[in-house]
């Protein structure tokens, strides 16, 4: 950190403590290293001006930065976030990144004894497994299941089953979304869902911490 950010830092700290703000933060575009603002922050409910103009100082000292990372556990990083501690004069730059997983699996069995009989007049005597996925306000059932090694067309009345059994996941086809399959147990006239919601959530990397 250069001498000159160092003093524009310590003169809004100061300026800062006197509207009681400990702790402020800027965002900046991962990619352009430019900073969400205009010069002026959020502090104690009402937006600020600062007394000078610090965007244009930190957006060099971003990029003055070579080592920052740019993508982690295999996410790219969206933004990087700057952090003022004017009690500890303390600068501190996190990479946020998304974390995708799972919740889940979850189970949930029906009775389904029209869809099974329907199934057993098309020469199926054990089980089939239809797949479902939802996520980005669409999703779906597959209108085509595989048995042995051989695809089929789903059936309208295991369709319908499949939308009933989901439908008490309210939101597995919308945002993150879910997936998972739905199994027909043929001889126990029984389906049964397993279903996984997929999760996305906000990382968090510190980057480096630099006194002032």
């Amino acid at each position: 950190m250069n001498q000159e950010l160092k003093v524009y830092l310590n003169i809004i700290s100061k300026f800062l403590e006197k509207e009681n703000c400990p702790v402020v933060e800027f965002e900046a575009d991962a990619y352009s290293k430019n900073i969400h603002s205009d010069n002026r922050i959020f502090c104690n409910g009402n937006h600020i001006s600062l007394p000078i103009n610090i965007v244009k100082p930190l957006e060099v000292f971003l990029e003055s930065l070579s080592d920052l990372d740019e993508y982690i556990e295999d996410s790219e990083v969206y933004h990087y976030e700057i952090v003022l501690d004017t009690k500890n004069r303390e600068l501190k730059i996190n990479a946020l990144y998304t974390v995708y997983g799972y919740d889940g699996p979850f189970y949930e069995t029906t009775d389904a004894e029209n869809a099974c009989d329907e199934l057993l007049k098309m020469g199926f005597e054990d089980e089939i497994t239809v797949y479902f996925n939802g996520g980005g306000d669409s999703g779906y059932v597959d209108d085509r299941f595989t048995y042995n090694e051989t695809p089929y067309n789903t059936p309208k009345v295991v369709d319908d089953v499949c939308y009933e059994l989901l439908s008490n996941f309210g939101g597995w086809e919308i945002n993150e979304g879910s997936s998972g399959n739905i199994t027909f147990n043929i001889p126990e006239k029984t389906a049964t869902l397993e279903f996984t919601w997929n999760t996305e959530e906000v990382g968090v990397e510190e980057q480096g911490v630099w006194n002032y």
